[in-house]
């Protein structure tokens, strides 16, 4: 069965689906960010690489008449959102006959909402994974149709997660069509009370405190290390942001910055942290 799709998404992720979606044939429009300043900077870009597909595409939120101008003229089968941050009124997700679907970075129901990546890793998480799920009136709650797991290696930051999981996109995008191509799409619903609902993260939520334990400021360094702002801590006039650091057995007197000759250290509410990457701002 042959289906039209409009994408609604952003970023590199986004990239990773339309790819596919132009492989299969059944991408008819692309709707992307309001100007996003990370575009084609830390991110692809969406509207970009949706001109070079020479494929219909807009910048619009919800808000914008636009929006519904631009879906009803393409009359589609499928939406399908990956990394739009806007939420779609159910006028747009009840409009497709095939409805609407998102990807999201996650297990569902665990980690909804935003940066959920970032956030699984700050909290020590074991693995991660990718959601395909239906578009309903709630934050990432409606019915799963496939998940992916990946699981996270000790040494994993989020940069090496990003790079495993890139590939997952197009995976679960084209299994994802060819279920609805087939009729064959299966409908799971979520556990009514896992879960929370996460926010979004700035950069001066990047703040390490000292008195957390030192397992939790590592895993707290590894979720926001490259490409990401970073994780910082202040030492006098010196703002430091580390990339990279290690558990070890020294231990100092106070929290906080130590030097012992070219080496820098974090001591931490139970042990310390040897800095083996950082940028002095």
């Amino acid at each position: 069965m042959k289906i039209k799709i409009v994408f609604l998404g952003n970023h590199t992720v986004g990239v990773q689906v339309l790819k596919t979606m132009h492989e299969l044939g059944c991408l008819s429009g692309i709707i992307a960010h309001p100007e996003d300043p990370e575009d084609g900077v830390r991110y692809l870009s969406v509207y970009e690489y949706g001109k070079q597909l020479n494929v219909p595409v807009i910048r619009a939120t919800p808000k914008d008449p636009v929006l519904r101008e631009f879906i009803n003229k393409i009359k589609p089968d499928l939406i399908w959102v990956t990394d739009y941050k806007y939420l779609l009124p159910s006028s747009v997700f009840l409009f497709p006959r095939l409805g609407a679907i998102n990807l999201h970075p996650s297990l569902l129901p665990y980690y909804k909402g935003r940066a959920s990546l970032n956030w699984a890793l700050i909290y020590g998480e074991k693995k991660v994974g990718l959601t395909a799920h239906f578009i309903d009136e709630g934050v990432d709650t409606g019915d799963i149709i496939k998940q992916v797991e990946l699981p996270l290696h000790e040494d994993d930051y989020i940069g090496d997660v990003l790079d495993k999981i890139y590939p997952l996109y197009s995976q679960i995008t084209r299994e994802v069509i060819e279920m609805f191509r087939e009729g064959a799409v299966l409908r799971h619903k979520q556990l009514e009370d896992g879960g929370s609902i996460y926010p979004a993260r700035t950069e001066k939520d990047g703040l390490i405190d000292c008195t957390w334990s030192a397992q939790k400021v590592l895993n707290f360094i590894k979720a926001l290390s490259k490409p990401y702002p970073g994780a910082f801590v202040i030492d006098g006039a010196n703002k430091i942001i580390v990339w990279r650091a290690e558990l070890v057995s020294i231990e100092f007197e106070s929290l906080g910055i130590h030097r012992v000759g070219d080496d820098i250290y974090l001591q931490c509410g139970d042990g310390a942290l040897k800095i083996k990457d950082c940028k002095m701002v």
